[in-house]
Protein backbone atom coordinates (compact mmCIF):
# COMPACT_ATOMS: atom_id res chain seq x y z
CA UNK A 1 0.00 0.00 0.00
CA UNK A 2 2.23 3.41 -1.39
CA UNK A 3 1.02 6.04 1.02
CA UNK A 4 0.95 9.09 0.06
CA UNK A 5 2.79 12.15 2.18
CA UNK A 6 2.50 15.76 2.83
CA UNK A 7 4.75 16.79 5.39
CA UNK A 8 5.00 19.82 7.75
CA UNK A 9 8.50 18.98 8.76
CA UNK A 10 9.80 15.66 7.88
CA UNK A 11 8.26 12.94 6.09
CA UNK A 12 7.55 10.20 7.91
CA UNK A 13 9.12 6.87 5.96
CA UNK A 14 6.36 4.42 5.06
CA UNK A 15 6.63 0.76 4.85
CA UNK A 16 4.85 -2.77 5.50
CA UNK A 17 4.91 -4.57 9.02
CA UNK A 18 2.10 -7.29 8.70
CA UNK A 19 -0.62 -6.08 7.94
CA UNK A 20 -0.35 -2.20 9.29
CA UNK A 21 1.99 0.35 7.73
CA UNK A 22 5.23 1.69 9.42
CA UNK A 23 5.65 4.95 9.99
CA UNK A 24 8.68 6.77 11.26
CA UNK A 25 8.67 9.88 12.72
CA UNK A 26 11.35 11.93 14.36
CA UNK A 27 10.71 13.36 17.79
CA UNK A 28 9.17 16.86 17.79
CA UNK A 29 8.06 17.34 14.21
CA UNK A 30 4.21 17.05 12.89
CA UNK A 31 3.18 15.30 9.37
CA UNK A 32 0.55 14.17 7.76
CA UNK A 33 -1.03 10.97 5.88
CA UNK A 34 -3.57 11.09 2.84
CA UNK A 35 -6.41 8.74 3.33
CA UNK A 36 -8.72 7.87 0.94
CA UNK A 37 -12.56 9.07 1.87
CA UNK A 38 -13.95 10.93 5.02
CA UNK A 39 -12.84 9.84 8.03
CA UNK A 40 -14.99 8.61 10.55
CA UNK A 41 -12.39 7.62 13.69
CA UNK A 42 -9.36 7.17 14.62
CA UNK A 43 -8.16 5.87 17.64
CA UNK A 44 -3.88 5.95 19.07
CA UNK A 45 -2.51 3.43 20.96
CA UNK A 46 -0.64 5.67 23.32
CA UNK A 47 -0.94 9.24 22.98
CA UNK A 48 2.11 10.24 24.79
CA UNK A 49 3.94 8.81 21.89
CA UNK A 50 1.97 10.93 19.30
CA UNK A 51 -1.38 12.44 18.97
CA UNK A 52 -3.27 11.73 15.55
CA UNK A 53 -6.34 15.11 14.19
CA UNK A 54 -8.29 14.51 11.31
CA UNK A 55 -9.09 17.12 8.82
CA UNK A 56 -10.24 16.79 5.27
CA UNK A 57 -8.97 13.04 4.64
CA UNK A 58 -5.39 13.85 6.28
CA UNK A 59 -4.11 12.05 9.43
CA UNK A 60 -2.47 14.91 11.25
CA UNK A 61 0.59 13.06 13.86
CA UNK A 62 2.15 15.04 16.37
CA UNK A 63 4.91 13.26 17.69
CA UNK A 64 5.41 12.72 21.55
CA UNK A 65 7.93 11.12 23.42
CA UNK A 66 9.93 8.23 21.76
CA UNK A 67 8.79 4.83 20.92
CA UNK A 68 6.09 3.58 19.15
CA UNK A 69 1.90 2.89 19.05
CA UNK A 70 -0.34 2.24 16.25
CA UNK A 71 -2.98 4.39 14.81
CA UNK A 72 -6.38 3.21 13.86
CA UNK A 73 -8.26 4.52 10.88
CA UNK A 74 -11.59 4.12 9.97
CA UNK A 75 -12.67 5.99 6.60
CA UNK A 76 -16.02 5.67 4.13
CA UNK A 77 -13.76 4.45 1.59
CA UNK A 78 -12.98 1.22 3.09
CA UNK A 79 -15.09 -1.25 4.95
CA UNK A 80 -11.55 -2.27 6.88
CA UNK A 81 -9.88 0.12 9.10
CA UNK A 82 -6.12 1.02 8.18
CA UNK A 83 -3.09 0.68 10.70
CA UNK A 84 -0.19 2.49 10.77
CA UNK A 85 1.99 1.28 13.51
CA UNK A 86 3.54 4.63 14.40
CA UNK A 87 7.37 5.14 15.65
CA UNK A 88 8.83 8.35 17.23
CA UNK A 89 12.28 8.17 17.03
CA UNK A 90 15.38 10.41 17.48
CA UNK A 91 16.59 12.48 14.49
CA UNK A 92 19.76 10.46 13.67
CA UNK A 93 17.51 7.03 14.23
CA UNK A 94 15.56 7.91 11.60
CA UNK A 95 15.47 5.42 8.45
CA UNK A 96 16.21 6.07 4.87
CA UNK A 97 18.64 8.80 5.38
CA UNK A 98 20.87 7.62 3.38
CA UNK A 99 24.04 9.35 5.57
CA UNK A 100 22.44 10.05 8.79
CA UNK A 101 22.98 13.25 10.80
CA UNK A 102 25.32 11.13 13.16
CA UNK A 103 27.30 10.32 10.51
CA UNK A 104 27.68 13.55 9.38
CA UNK A 105 28.31 14.51 13.25
CA UNK A 106 31.30 11.69 13.18
CA UNK A 107 32.78 13.00 9.89
CA UNK A 108 33.07 16.76 11.51
CA UNK A 109 34.67 15.63 14.57
CA UNK A 110 37.13 13.79 12.61
CA UNK A 111 37.98 16.43 10.23
CA UNK A 112 38.14 19.15 13.46
CA UNK A 113 40.12 17.28 16.00
CA UNK A 114 41.87 14.16 13.82
CA UNK A 115 43.05 12.76 17.01
CA UNK A 116 39.77 12.60 18.84
CA UNK A 117 39.29 8.94 19.58
CA UNK A 118 35.28 9.47 20.43
CA UNK A 119 32.37 7.23 20.49
CA UNK A 120 28.68 8.46 19.93
CA UNK A 121 25.98 6.69 21.76
CA UNK A 122 22.12 7.50 21.24
CA UNK A 123 20.39 6.84 24.62
CA UNK A 124 16.62 5.63 24.79
CA UNK A 125 15.98 8.75 26.23
CA UNK A 126 16.62 11.23 22.90
CA UNK A 127 19.77 12.32 24.21
CA UNK A 128 23.24 11.41 22.84
CA UNK A 129 26.40 10.30 24.65
CA UNK A 130 29.97 11.68 23.37
CA UNK A 131 32.82 9.24 25.30
CA UNK A 132 36.33 9.27 24.41
CA UNK A 133 39.45 10.92 24.95
CA UNK A 134 41.43 14.07 23.31
CA UNK A 135 44.63 15.18 23.47
CA UNK A 136 43.48 19.28 24.99
CA UNK A 137 40.44 20.81 27.06
CA UNK A 138 40.49 23.00 23.49
CA UNK A 139 39.73 19.99 21.75
CA UNK A 140 37.11 18.55 24.25
CA UNK A 141 35.73 21.85 23.87
CA UNK A 142 35.63 21.76 19.97
CA UNK A 143 33.90 18.17 20.25
CA UNK A 144 30.96 19.34 22.24
CA UNK A 145 30.82 22.39 20.69
CA UNK A 146 30.26 20.71 17.24
CA UNK A 147 28.41 17.99 18.93
CA UNK A 148 25.20 20.64 20.17
CA UNK A 149 24.99 22.57 17.01
CA UNK A 150 24.65 19.33 14.86
CA UNK A 151 22.44 17.12 16.67
CA UNK A 152 19.98 19.67 18.60
CA UNK A 153 19.52 17.48 21.16
CA UNK A 154 20.57 16.99 25.15
CA UNK A 155 24.31 16.42 24.89
CA UNK A 156 26.26 13.68 27.73
CA UNK A 157 29.89 14.86 28.26
CA UNK A 158 31.79 11.65 28.67
CA UNK A 159 35.19 12.99 26.94
CA UNK A 160 38.36 12.56 28.43
CA UNK A 161 41.79 14.62 28.23
CA UNK A 162 44.80 11.87 28.29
Amino acid sequence: MALPVASRGPAPAATRVGNAALVQIESQAASEILIDGNITKIAVGDESICRALASNGRIFIVAGQLGETTIEVHSSASGAPKLFQVQVVAPWQKANQGHSDIDQLRVAISNAVPEADIELQSQADGSLMVRGTVGSEEHAKRVLELTRKLMLVPVLDRVEVR
